[in-house]
């Protein structure tokens, strides 16, 4: 009868707790990233005029599935103070969510993050490096 009991407890406690037994598995959500390389010039959050053809691909990806949302996440080499880095990199990101959002697209199925330079992707001890992290992500989701 203790161990019925017992069971029964662990049981409810699995169930209500979100055990991994009684669970069902979740799938993966759709996810792709699109990398915005040199899209803005050293210390600068505007879109360079050459670069705006990548965000009108990335828009019209958008257009094509309402399901679709997207976190842009502006990025910084590590040039500067963290402060003035995670401040530039959200101007960055909303540089990109305002023409996104010129372009037609829902101003809620975008979330804007700025990222500073906690996550290079290359050195920052050579100038290319440092190029190739001053970038934007769009990272789509369903």
């Amino acid at each position: 009868m203790r161990t019925v009991i017992v069971s029964m407890i662990g049981l409810m406690l699995c169930t209500t707790s979100g055990c991994s037994l009684w669970k069902r598995p979740v799938p993966a959500p759709t996810k792709e990233q699109i990398v915005l390389h040199g899209i803005v010039d050293f210390n600068e959050a505007t879109i360079r005029s050459d670069s705006v053809a990548l965000i009108e691909e990335a828009a019209a990806k958008l257009k094509e599935d309402g399901n679709l949302g997207v976190v842009v996440e502006g990025h910084t080499d590590s040039q500067g103070s963290l402060k003035h880095n995670q401040k530039l990199s959200l101007r960055r990101a909303e540089a990109v969510t305002d023409y996104l959002v010129q372009l037609g697209i829902d101003r809620g199925r975008i979330v804007t993050i700025g990222k500073g330079s906690s996550e290079p992707i290359a050195t920052n001890a050579t100038p290319e490096g440092r190029r190739q992290n001053r970038r934007v992500v769009l990272v789509v989701y369903k």
